[in-house]
């Protein structure tokens, strides 16, 4: 089985990654529109026309022509995290512009009003159906046969990050859209230091037929 060693807390890096895109964005349609508001100082009306005037027009879902009320409760939750990591804390003050500007009723009522339009509009929020632990234990065993049998390096080691995933899918519940991101620069295979080990390894040893762990953590 292969026993892996985390070197750092990617999920984390991803987070702060998203606030900073975000961000990003707010900021370069701040500048723009050339009133020299800044992310230190934008106010909720700000955010708001923001998001109807540029950000909802420029990321449309990706199974309907508008962004879903998760979206935009995403964005928003990403901006929220970069304001009150850049010391803008606790709800807006309208009269010395201090505070997260997420934190307002304003927005709030923006959002749950979002919400309730697209679902006249006939939107639905579906579940994600989780695979069966049979399914998972077919898959990892289908890598780890295709990783053993591979006679390319590159070949060997997209089957070995592919059964990374699909293990990491099962234990911790993220979805494949989130955990495919998953990079083999995250993690190193903790007694094994060169592939040509670990290909004669997976080659020579037959204990390596796949078992999944019995403790599995709910999917809902």
């Amino acid at each position: 089985r292969l026993k892996l060693l985390w070197t750092r807390p990617w999920p984390i890096a991803r987070v702060i990654g998203r606030m900073q895109h975000a961000a990003a964005e707010l900021q370069s349609w701040l500048s723009a529109a050339g009133a020299g508001t800044t992310l230190l100082d934008a106010r909720p009306e700000d955010l708001l026309v923001y998001l109807e005037e540029w950000w909802l027009p420029n990321h449309p879902g990706r199974k309907q022509e508008v962004a879903g009320p998760q979206t935009v409760k995403g964005v928003l939750s990403a901006l929220s995290g970069w304001f009150s990591r850049a010391g803008r804390v606790g709800p807006f003050d309208p009269v010395s512009r201090t505070g997260n500007p997420c934190e307002c009723p304003w927005v709030s009522d923006y959002r749950k009003g979002y919400t309730r339009l697209q679902m006249v509009g006939g939107y639905e929020e579906v579940s994600a159906v989780p695979m069966t632990r049979e399914k998972y234990g077919h898959l990892c065993q289908y890598l780890l046969d295709q990783a053993a049998s591979a006679t390319d390096v590159a070949d060997t080691l997209t089957s070995l990050r592919d059964l990374l995933c699909v293990q990491f899918m099962f234990q911790s519940t993220y979805r494949g859209y989130d955990v495919g991101k998953l990079a083999l620069g995250d993690e190193i295979y903790a007694e094994i230091t060169n592939l040509k080990d670990l290909k004669s390894e997976l080659n020579n040893d037959q204990s390596y037929e796949y078992e999944l762990p019995k403790h599995r953590v709910n999917n809902h």
